[in-house]
């Protein structure tokens, strides 16, 4: 299993060829998939890592050939090859102010010439002068069309280093209109999207990752429960939360409840996203008061909110409601089947229905989910891996009938067991994998149907209600 070649994948002309580093699954806790850039245009950053958060800054001139004086073009060599060469090589050694003249030197000399142009927008991003180098590349890529996704790709990146995450995930968004199988994209949105907070938006793309193979550990972690981070990864994320719901899914993923809800009540206006978290903390907490006067002022605006329906389930089934806190806690499940508490909350709301057989199947499925949850959560505080338990979390997936998920926790536990295995050995159990993964693919069977979700329940009838 390998990255996919972003000009390949992407369908653009060999030109503009960026290569990618081959990887099998990373067994790191907290770092971000790594991307190489090898051509002239792309991912050649992973996005965020090691970096503080910068904020839009001012535009600033775009910088031409006349800016370069005579001083500097005496002091560089004058064929364009060269030129080129010294700006990469200083690019890569980290040298900026370096290769920043050297890149005026070469836009001199060659001021029509993409490649110089590609390089002048680098050395701009590596100086965070951020709106230039995407104006820069916008403008080549309205000449170039054929570059026009890289260009999307790269820009993004620097639009959310300089705090523009709606036009970045726009970007994003435009290139998987496109290319639907482009895992670099999906990996920087699935990220950009957990920042903020959207993490049931994050899931479609990491679960898309998955499905092609191609996960981090730290990612799969991800995909065991939707709702907020585990602890240990939260600590080690990569990148720091973005506004209300992020931060305050952040501070919950701590056990910060108290701090959690002061974030939401203060906040001058909260999104129906934030007011739906409210609900759902109110919810689990047990504050009936609180809860039912967030019921009174709830405007459901987005009807596939699961924290929303969690604290609407909660409040008509502490009413006595149960019918509807049956169909509540199902259209939470069918959200994010993630959600252990939900499950046991259909279990005891259908228990009060007399739907016994659909309840056992309800409180069976919240143990399962809650002991992959526990399993993951051992893992995301410590370094130390346990096989057995390894073994264990992908046996319970498929219990769950999350087939992607399963094969790739297998080919994790194959990374770890590298020693105990000849070259021969991991390579053929590694084939077995990815044969029986692209079988499943192929069968549409990846993931549970709707009726294995519900346990049974038949959420039509009681939305017709």
């Amino acid at each position: 299993m390998r990255l996919t070649d972003w000009s390949a994948s992407l369908g653009l002309h060999p030109m503009w060829n960026i290569n990618l580093k081959p990887t099998l699954i990373s067994t790191s806790r907290n770092r971000f998939a790594v991307v190489c850039l090898c051509g002239l245009l792309g991912f050649f950053a992973v996005l965020g890592c090691d970096r503080p958060t910068i904020g839009p800054q001012e535009p600033q001139p775009e910088p031409t050939p006349h800016e370069v004086d005579s001083e500097v073009v005496a002091t560089v060599p004058i064929d364009p090859n060269e030129l080129r060469g010294r700006v990469t090589e200083e690019l890569s050694a980290g040298n900026i102010d370096s290769a920043y003249e050297h890149i005026r030197a070469l836009m001199l000399i060659t001021p029509d010439d993409p490649q110089a142009k590609i390089l002048m927008a680098r050395v701009l991003g590596e100086r965070q002068r951020f709106p230039e180098a995407i104006r820069m590349l916008d403008r080549l890529s309205e000449s170039s069309p054929e570059m026009r996704l890289p260009v999307l790709g790269q820009t993004a990146q620097w639009m959310v280093l300089q705090g523009d995450w709606v036009g970045a995930e726009k970007r994003y968004r435009e290139i998987l209109k496109e290319a639907p199988d482009a895992v670099m994209v999906h990996r920087e949105l699935s990220r950009l999207l957990n920042c903020e907070g959207r993490r049931l938006e994050a899931v479609d793309h990491l679960r898309e990752m998955c499905r092609q193979g191609n996960t981090e550990e730290f990612e799969l972690r991800g995909l065991l429960r939707a709702s907020i981070p585990f602890s240990g990864d939260a600590k080690n994320m990569d990148c720091d939360p973005i506004g209300g719901l992020g931060i305050s899914r952040y501070m919950l993923a701590q056990s910060k409840w108290d701090e959690a809800i002061g974030l939401l009540v203060n906040s001058k206006n909260p999104t129906a996203a934030e007011t739906a978290l409210l609900g759902r903390i109110y919810a689990q907490r047990n504050d009936v008061e609180k809860l039912a006067d967030w019921v009174a002022h709830w405007s459901p605006a987005d009807r596939r909110n699961a924290d929303a329906w969690y604290a609407l389930g909660t409040h008509e089934a502490n009413s006595g409601r149960h019918e509807s806190a049956v169909r509540c806690f199902c259209e939470v499940v069918l959200l994010d089947p993630t959600d252990g508490d939900a499950y046991e909350s259909l279990s005891r709301s259908l228990q009060a229905q007399h739907s016994d057989a659909e309840a056992d199947e309800a409180a069976r499925r919240s143990t399962l989910i809650q002991r992959t949850q526990s399993l993951g959560s051992e893992m995301a505080e410590s370094d130390t891996r346990d096989l057995n338990k390894i073994s264990e979390l992908a046996e319970l997936l498929a219990q769950l009938h999350r087939l992607d998920e399963s094969l790739a926790w297998q080919a994790v536990q194959l990374a770890y067991s590298q020693s105990q295995l000849t070259t021969e050995q991991l390579k053929q159990r590694m084939m077995n994998i990815n044969r029986e993964r692209l079988e499943i693919l192929e069968s549409g069977k990846m993931g549970a149907t709707e009726s294995f979700i519900l346990c049974g329940v038949d959420l039509q009838s009681l939305r017709s209600k």
